[in-house]
């Protein structure tokens, strides 16, 4: 395939994710409960700075979430050379669940966020060759705002983030769910902090098929 092909794919999905096509593609990817979570990540953004910011994350989201489904379809990025985000990707939403679930007084904020900044770290690799570098700092910027300190003190511990919080757990459990009943688990090795085994498994089943 040649290189301008791709870039003409490439600003393709740039405009898709502009508009309500970057909502389906999400869809088809996840589901409603995908739709919700992303819905829920955008209100608590909103509720935290304004409306602005989270309109802007939202967009950066669909934006890198189409950009790297075009890396994977295209083979630009293959699952050998992903394999090192892998894991941290996996911690990270692992340790995100487990923490929604835990009772208040067993949240940990800096933790999350030290977990979140290495897979921020992890993942970046990956796109910056790949990518302009407008696109490759949404990742740096939806990190920023979402694994910053302040931000996850607020949305982890203040009751008035209930409903923002319980909506991305349920529709994260129910997510998971569906990749174990539809079969796509794929067992995942007993990783550092050796727990949680059955929900890493489902997580990676999610994280390992970026496709439509």
């Amino acid at each position: 395939m040649s290189r301008t092909f791709f870039k003409a794919k490439k600003f393709l999905a740039s405009k898709f994710s502009e508009s309500q096509t970057g909502r389906t593609v999400l869809l088809r990817l996840f589901g409603q409960n995908g739709d919700r979570i992303m819905q829920a990540m955008k209100d608590a953004a909103e509720q935290f700075d304004s409306t602005a910011t989270a309109k802007q994350l939202k967009v950066d989201l669909l934006k890198l979430l189409l950009k790297v489904l075009l890396l994977y379809r295209e083979h630009i990025i293959t699952p050998e050379m992903a394999q090192p985000a892998k894991q941290p990707l996996l911690i990270m939403m692992d340790l995100l669940i487990e923490t929604l679930e835990a009772d208040r007084s067993k949240r940990s904020p800096a933790e999350l966020a030290r977990v979140m900044a290495e897979c921020h770290d992890a993942v970046m690799p990956l796109l910056k060759p790949n990518v302009r570098e407008h696109n490759w700092r949404r990742l740096t910027r939806v990190f920023d705002f979402y694994g910053n300190e302040s931000f996850l003190t607020a949305f982890l511990l203040d009751p008035a983030y209930t409903g923002t919080r319980t909506s991305i757990l349920i529709n994260f459990q129910i997510l998971l769910k569906r990749y174990e009943l539809d079969g796509q688990i794929a067992e995942t090795k007993n990783f550092l902090r050796g727990q949680a085994l059955e929900r890493r498994a489902q997580l990676e089943g999610m994280v390992s098929n970026p496709t439509l």
